[in-house]
């Protein structure tokens, strides 16, 4: 039975579990600790999130850009990132 873990899939903008109900313990690899336990995405949920992603990049602002300015978009995120 699946427990009433938060949901870890982030899927059109929301928060979901796994279509199949899945869930993955994922360990530290240097001592083999307990880190969390996941969603597992199944293919639907996959094929989902491909959906989801190109129906953004298609109404979003983003595809409408020029290479140039999401260039400096990316390059103000890193600068921000090393801050």
């Amino acid at each position: 039975m699946r427990d009433a873990a938060p949901t870890s899939l982030f899927i059109g903008g929301r928060w979901c579990g796994s279509v199949g109900g899945g869930r993955r313990e994922v360990r530290c690899p240097a001592d083999n600790t307990l880190v969390g336990v996941v969603d597992e995405a199944t293919e639907v949920d996959t094929g989902a999130a491909i959906a989801a992603a190109r129906e953004a990049f298609d109404r979003g602002s983003w595809s409408g850009l020029s290479v140039g300015e999401r260039g400096a978009v990316l390059a103000r995120v890193a600068d921000l990132l090393v801050r």
